[in-house]
Order: structure tokens, then C-alpha cells, then sequence
């Protein structure tokens, strides 16, 4: 099925009522639309990777309607078997370790900025799978520094990339790494302790040298790694 671009019009006013309450969404109020490519999930339903505003809206076009990718099932599934390569598509899919069947999808719903989905998958350990919602052309430090990292220990395995093209540029939009289940990011843990006063003060005081220490670790990996330059006064 061709799109057309009054089609894409149609998709994206379809769109509007849940695409204009996304707190990552700030588009205008006639957006800019470029489609970057559909894949056909099923005799009455479409995936489609449209670029709004400079933002990446993955969707599922049905007969009736016009869904949120990342918020329904077929959707997430979708999204999981496109990025890893388990389907081919005009996405460009790099995987670094096998993909396998998933068995279920929870979406994240703290997040502002990106959309991450946890999956859980047959016989194998749980992957997160995060969205850039921002289309974002060139290196991207959230998928090269952890690469660069893997295998020092300090972030997350990742399991594969996914890269999409418009008018020739060409953008990370997905990465899929290791879930750490009970992980915390640490400013939520000191969040969480100032606003309701709970815990030990003694042992929060204690893992804030544990935090610096990672941290430097975690520099001079990447200056083992990358290229170095000096800082100067100006």
C-alpha cells in the first residue's frame, strides 16, 4: 500500500489526541510529517516510522484507527523484532547478540524525553529496548559510549542498534541492552530518601564514595578507549 501524503495528513490528525499529551511531544499544531518507512504487520494493519517535527512516532494504522506503537502489544512486538533484525524492513538493524521470541512487553511510564518497553523473552534473560523519540542524525553518545564500555563491567550489555534514513540522513533510533531488574538510578535513590526522610543516613552517606569511584571509573575507561584531548583556560 502506497502513502500518500494527504494520507500521512490523515495519519497524523488521527494521531493528534494522544500524540499532543506525550510529555516527550511539542510539535506544532500542523506538523511537519515525513514518512521513513511502512511494514505490513497484517491483512488489516501497518507499521509505520513517521518522523514528526523532528521526532520519531513509530504507529499502527489500522482500518479504524491510528495507535501509539510503543502502547500496544502488536506494536511493541513489532518494535522488538524490527530493531533486533528478527524481521527484515527498510530499518537498518544491527544486532550484537541473538534475538529471540518475546513472550510479553511492559512499556515505562516515568520517562519524559524517550520510550523505553521491558520484554520478557522465551527462554532467554529480559531485554530493555529504548526509543529516542528525538530524530537525531550522526553519532549518538547514548549507543557508542556504552559499546565502547561493555566490556569493563560498568553499563549494561547491549544486544543491537537500529538505525533509520530520511533524505539521506541517517539517525540511532533504537537501542537494545541488558535489563538489570532491581537496578536503581541513583538520583531517584537520593530523591526517594530526602522526600520521605527513611533509611539509614549512615548508609547513604556511604555509597555516595561508592558513586564518585564508579564514575571515575567509568572516565577512564573511556579515556583508555577514545581519544584524549587536554583542556585549556579558554
Amino acid at each position: 500500500m502506497s502513502i500518500t501524503e494527504p494520507d500521512l495528513r490523515s495519519i497524523v490528525a488521527a494521531a493528534t489526541p494522544w500524540l499532543s499529551a506525550a510529555r516527550w511531544y511539542s510539535g506544532a499544531s500542523t506538523p511537519d510529517t515525513t514518512l521513513a518507512f511502512s511494514h505490513r504487520l497484517t491483512e488489516t494493519s501497518q507499521f509505520l516510522w513517521l518522523i514528526v517535527d523532528g521526532l520519531n512516532v513509530p504507529v499502527i494504522v489500522t482500518d479504524e484507527e491510528v495507535i501509539d506503537a510503543t502502547e500496544d502489544p502488536l506494536g511493541q512486538i513489532a518494535l522488538y523484532d524490527l530493531a533486533t533484525g528478527r524481521v527484515a524492513s527498510a530499518m537498518e538493524a544491527d544486532p550484537y547478540r541473538p534475538a529471540c521470541e518475546v513472550l510479553s512487553a511492559e512499556k515505562i511510564r516515568s520517562e519524559q524525553s524517550n520510550t523505553s518497553m521491558i520484554y520478557t523473552r522465551a527462554d532467554a534473560a529480559p531485554v530493555i529496548l529504548k526509543l529516542f523519540r528525538v530524530f537525531a542524525p550522526g553519532p549518538n553518545p547514548d549507543v557508542d559510549l556504552p559499546r565502547v564500555l561493555e566490556t569493563t563491567g560498568t553499563v549494561p550489555s547491549q544486544y543491537g542498534t537500529a538505525r533509520v534514513s530520511v533524505d539521506g540522513k541517517r539517525a540511532d533510533v533504537v537501542v537494545v541492552q541488558e535489563f538489570l531488574e532491581g537496578a536503581k538510578d541513583a538520583w531517584q535513590v537520593f530523591r526517594a530518601y530526602l522526600e520521605d526522610g527513611h533509611g539509614d543516613p549512615d548508609e547513604i552517606a556511604a555509597s555516595i564514595p561508592e558513586l564518585g569511584a564508579m564514575t571515575r571509573r567509568i572516565h577512564d575507561e573511556l579515556a583508555r578507549a577514545l581519544p584524549v584531548s587536554e583542556c585549556t583556560a579558554e
